[in-house]
């Protein structure tokens, strides 16, 4: 079996549109900040949602729940 890249992303809802899978935000030293995602308009902070791991497989592209916090 290949190796795996995986992204870390969050499905949160930005008004007015639907919901959407944005990428979570490290800090400098590789940290997760909590609750922040990166949009088209910049670093956002959202309590709501919850974290999903994204990555391609031979039946396309495949989002696993990995929880909230």
């Amino acid at each position: 079996m290949a190796n795996r890249r995986v992204t870390l992303y969050k499905y949160i809802k930005i008004p007015p549109t639907t919901w959407r899978y944005y990428r979570a935000v490290f800090s400098t030293n590789n940290k997760l900040k909590p609750h922040c995602v990166l949009t088209p308009s910049g670093e956002q902070r959202h309590e709501e949602g919850q974290y999903y791991l994204g990555y391609r497989n031979v039946t396309g592209q495949v989002w696993e729940p990995i929880g909230n916090d």
